[in-house]
């Protein structure tokens, strides 16, 4: 065999193990994606399910059918998956009927929150806790007290032992502005559970 067909074998070899391990990386990337384990695409992933809580006007059927769009937008852009595919279609069917009443949409409202919940919940602590620490500050009442509510929710089941019973004394009703303190001891608490974690895992 020739050097020039050598060499030619020895490309080709080389291009097939470098596509190979390109598959590889853009598999890796996607089971990542699914999982949720890309932080900032995580973030926006809480940001959104959160922001179905937040107060909405449904007074007439257009602010109805714009409650229900957002809901539908918000499980497509955050991947809902087979869970949730019997609530995406009643939400997707809703919003084709121009004539869907009020009374279905606050019932579907109320089924994409608890949806939401439920994945909120499941979501890993790292990404959850530092976010709905972050949302305690909302300007939306329902926001902090669902961000109050999971912080508290999620600190007891996770880490009961570095969590004081009374919590830190945030109360969601009152004007977060004047309740920094109680932010900054969530934002201390969550810093010391993530050092503490370093250290063991080291």
């Amino acid at each position: 065999m020739s050097d020039k067909s050598k060499t030619w074998i020895s490309q080709v070899g080389l291009v097939v193990l470098l596509l190979y391990v390109l598959s590889l990386v853009v598999l890796t990337v996607d089971e990542v994606l699914d999982l949720g384990l890309i932080k900032t695409e995580s973030e926006k992933r809480v940001l959104i399910l959160l922001g179905l809580h937040e107060q909405k006007a449904m007074d007439s059927p257009q602010q109805a059918q714009a409650v229900i769009k957002q809901c539908l937008k918000a499980f497509e852009r955050t991947r809902a998956g087979v869970e949730s595919a019997e609530l995406t279609d009643q939400l997707r069917a809703y919003v084709a009927n121009q004539d869907s009443g009020l009374d279905q949409a606050k019932r579907l409202l109320a089924e994409s929150r608890e949806h939401s919940s439920k994945r909120l919940a499941n979501t890993p602590t790292f990404i959850s806790i530092p976010i709905f620490i972050k949302t305690l500050k909302s300007p939306q009442v329902r926001v902090r007290h669902k961000s109050h509510e999971f912080l508290t929710a999620t600190a007891t089941r996770f880490y009961a032992d570095k969590f004081p019973a009374g919590g830190f004394g945030f109360d969601p009703d009152v004007n977060p502005e004047t309740q920094q303190a109680g932010i900054n001891k969530w934002q201390a608490w969550w810093s010391q559970v993530e050092e503490a974690d370093k250290q063991t895992n080291l």
